[in-house]
């Protein structure tokens, strides 16, 4: 248990120490040097992580062509259409970003925010929260379906703003059960590559965060459930077969 605690304080120190830099820098209104500076702080992480042998070692990455498989797309089309149904679902409620989609919106101009956002950030979080609580939690006793709640909860709680809480929890509660099924990243990994990959994406589309603006709160769940159905069958088609131990 004292290496969930260590990687969570990490995890926490790392934001806290990217936020002191940036603050003492004079670059907490620049999001693109703001992004350099976490671009370098999570980069430094990961190697933190590999040398404490606390997640990222050898084993944590598939082989050969173990990132390109018909489960790999799956798995990005079950997160994307999951992803879509929640936000959808919860736009009515109108909850807070504390500004961080204007700040995603500064950073999508430059290629190393863009690699921070997309890459980095999500190679990170999937050593932290899947490679490193998840794994150490089951390896501890605990039961991987409630090592897979934990983390998720806590993967929820780090992003903050009430707007990504709910949705980053279900998220990290699909990307733990496909970590599960596989023992290692070769799932996990790449979907919340995609996950995040096409959100910045979208932002380069005009009013494509508009369309829904409009709807009654019956129509958000109309069209909001059926995604959510449909990403949740795609992931149990994918982890209904057998899975690996941790």
């Amino acid at each position: 248990m004292k290496k969930v605690l260590i990687l969570f304080l990490i995890f926490l120190c790392g934001q806290f120490v990217a936020g002191i830099i940036a603050g003492s820098m004079g670059w907490l209104e620049n999001a693109r040097y703001m992004g350099y500076t976490i671009l370098a702080v999570d980069l430094l992480i990961i190697a933190l992580l590999w040398r404490l042998r606390l997640a990222g070692e050898k084993e944590s990455y598939p082989k050969g062509t173990g990132w390109l498989t018909g489960k790999t797309l799956l798995a990005g089309a079950g997160i994307l259409a999951l992803a879509f149904g929640v936000n959808i679902m919860l736009e009515p409620l109108n909850l807070s970003d504390l500004g961080l989609e204007a700040t995603f919106e500064a950073m999508r101009s430059d290629v190393l925010c863009i690699l921070m956002l997309c890459v980095v950030g999500p190679w990170l979080e999937e050593l932290i929260f899947r490679d490193g609580i998840l794994r150490h939690l089951a390896q501890n006793g605990i039961k991987p379906v409630w090592a897979v709640v934990v983390s998720a909860l806590l993967f929820g709680l780090v992003h903050g703003d009430p707007a990504q809480m709910v949705p980053a929890s279900l998220l990290g509660l699909v990307l733990g059960l496909l970590y599960v099924h596989t023992g290692d990243l070769s799932l996990c990994l790449p979907a919340h590559i995609i996950n995040n990959s096409v959100a910045i994406g979208l932002m380069y589309i005009p009013g494509s965060d508009e369309w829904t603006k409009d709807l009654s709160v019956p129509e958000h769940i109309a069209l909001g459930l059926p995604l959510l159905l449909v990403g949740a069958l795609l992931i149990y088609i994918i982890i209904a077969r057998k899975k690996k131990s941790l």
